[in-house]
This record gives structure tokens, C-alpha cells and sequence, in this order.
């Protein structure tokens, strides 16, 4: 939960700036029964714009099995789109990166 709120009463308003998560590689999250790629998942569904994980043996794989698991959230309903490209516009709002000028 993030600033004390389910994921279901977040909204825009709510959290202002970037969330970044901690590392999702750490003990307490694989001792909570968590892969890397759920984690991902349930941290974006919470409010996370960005995931981060620790170094691992072969990044590109888990990069890849984080993207796919967010693919088949958003797929299979347990992650809204609507969830990522607000995500997705808060990166680039920190970034300073304006995709509608001309």
C-alpha cells in the first residue's frame, strides 16, 4: 500500500511525482512469495510508475519476464492499461520529455 491506500483509491491526485520501488530482487519480497515479475505487477497495480531489481545472473531474461508478466496482467484484466500510461506519463514528466510538442 502506498501513503496508506489500497491501489483501488489511488488516483492522479493522490501521489504526485515519480514512484519507484525499491528493489523487487530483495529477501523480503521472495519471502513473501513473490517472484520478481509478480512484483512488478502488484507494485504497478499499488501505484509504482517504475519497477527496479538488483543485479541477476541474466538481466535481459528477467527484463523480459517482467514485460511479460505486465503484458498478460494487462491482458488478462488484472492490470488497467489506463495503470501503465499513467505510469508512463509520469516517467516522462520527470524526465521532462513532452510527447505532444510540436
Amino acid at each position: 500500500m502506498l501513503r496508506g491506500k489500497p491501489p483501488d483509491e489511488l488516483s492522479d491526485r493522490t501521489l504526485k511525482g515519480l514512484v519507484i520501488t525499491d528493489s523487487l530482487t530483495a529477501g523480503a519480497i521472495s519471502a513473501a512469495g513473490f517472484t520478481v515479475p509478480q512484483a512488478a505487477v502488484q507494485a504497478l497495480r499499488a501505484g509504482a510508475d517504475m519497477v527496479m531489481f538488483g543485479l541477476v545472473h541474466n538481466v535481459s531474461a528477467q527484463t523480459t519476464a517482467v514485460a511479460s508478466a505486465i503484458t498478460t496482467a494487462v491482458a488478462g484484466g488484472r492490470l488497467p492499461r489506463s495503470r501503465l500510461i499513467s505510469a508512463a506519463a509520469s516517467v516522462l514528466a520527470a524526465r521532462h520529455v513532452d510527447l505532444c510538442t510540436t
